[in-house]
Order: structure tokens, then C-alpha cells, then sequence
């Protein structure tokens, strides 16, 4: 496999634990979320990922994971599980 197909699988299974938990109102730490959004930034910073294939890959396991139902759109869970693409660095000197 090449890095970038790599890339696309180990964060796609970090996307869908996420999404996994949440579907079964389960708490996800803020560590599982930074570890994948750091992840993320770092396969787009290594060119191993555009970020219009990370947000069509996000957008895919959610569907997997959710399928057709609709009513997690609004929920609190659904908001706890957005990922950034692109953190904004640390102020730190």
C-alpha cells in the first residue's frame, strides 16, 4: 500500500471508533479526538491526504457508521464528534 492509502485507513478506522461511540452515546475522550485530528493535519502537512479527501472520507464513515438515520444531524453527539481538519498552532514560545 502506498502512504497516502495507509494514511487513508488508519484514519478512517480512528473516524469510524469515533463515530462507533458516539452512535452508542458513549463518551469519547478528548484524547481520541486530538490523536485523530493531529493525525489528519499531519497526512495533509506530509502530502499524504488533500483535505477534500479527508472531509469526502469523514463524511463517508459517518455515513457507514449512521446510515440512513437522520436524526443524529442535530443531535449534541454529532457536534462532539466533528473533527478539525486544520488546528490553528499553539501560541506556545
Amino acid at each position: 500500500m502506498s502512504t497516502g492509502a495507509d494514511c487513508k485507513v488508519l484514519i478512517a478506522e480512528q473516524l469510524r471508533a469515533i463515530f462507533t461511540a458516539l452512535k452508542a452515546g458513549q463518551d469519547v475522550s478528548p484524547a481520541q479526538h486530538y490523536r485523530a485530528e493531529g493525525f489528519m493535519q499531519a497526512a495533509m502537512q506530509l502530502a499524504a491526504i488533500s483535505e477534500v479527501e479527508l472531509l469526502q472520507l469523514q463524511q463517508r464513515v459517518q455515513q457507514e457508521v449512521y446510515g440512513d438515520d437522520t436524526t443524529h444531524c442535530d443531535s449534541e453527539n454529532m457536534q462532539a464528534g466533528r473533527l478539525q481538519l486544520n488546528m490553528v498552532k499553539a501560541p506556545v514560545k
